[in-house]
């Protein structure tokens, strides 16, 4: 079991700063501009210079896969259910890429205090004082966009995984079969 944690999370390495790689140059092409965006500009000026920051952003993207790859054989545990596995699965992943997100300038840096000041709208609804509550839209609906374009690629992800392990179940079951009826 050690060994398959360490294959994957050296696999999610190489395949976090390949899927860096390959996203910076579809946002290339679909910016249209014959530009190449290697790092969000905000990073670019908090490291000082374009390298620094995609050197950054290999070791974040790095570190990102290798989590999400050795949280993956979560799901071999035997003691833990299908569902018990994704609740834990999808919280690391989640809480890793949302702090990678963060870090690479890949989502606003309001976002989080924004967050928070619209949970008090939230509340507010309910207290006598509405107006000390303030409303933030864009960003509120920028952490909400953000979520649901996470939710929609872990479901993604995750039903691909999941038919991946069913067609190999049955190929077993369907030798154990063969083999009982021998």
């Amino acid at each position: 079991m050690r060994n398959k944690i360490l294959g994957n999370i050296l696999l999610g390495i190489l395949l976090g700063v390949v899927i860096l790689y390959i996203g910076s140059i579809v946002v290339a092409f679909v910016a249209g501009n014959n530009q190449y965006y290697g790092a969000k500009d905000g990073l670019v000026v908090f490291f000082g210079s374009l390298p620094m920051a995609m050197a950054f952003q290999i070791l974040t993207t790095g570190i990102l896969g290798g989590i999400i790859g050795g949280i993956s054989t979560i799901f071999l545990y035997e003691k833990f259910s299908i569902l018990k596995s994704t609740i834990i699965h999808f919280l690391v992943v989640g809480s890793s890429f949302y702090i990678v997100s963060y870090i690479n300038y890949w989502i606003k840096h309001d976002l989080i205090t924004q967050f928070f000041s619209n949970i008090r709208v939230i509340l507010g609804t309910f207290l006598p004082n509405k107006e000390v509550f303030y409303f933030y839209p864009y960003t509120f609906g920028s952490l909400l966009v953000y979520l649901l374009v996470f939710l929609v690629g872990y479901i993604a992800f995750w039903l691909i995984i999941f038919l991946n392990m069913r067609i190999k179940i049955n190929k077993v079951n369907a030798a154990l079969k063969k083999k009982n009826n021998n």
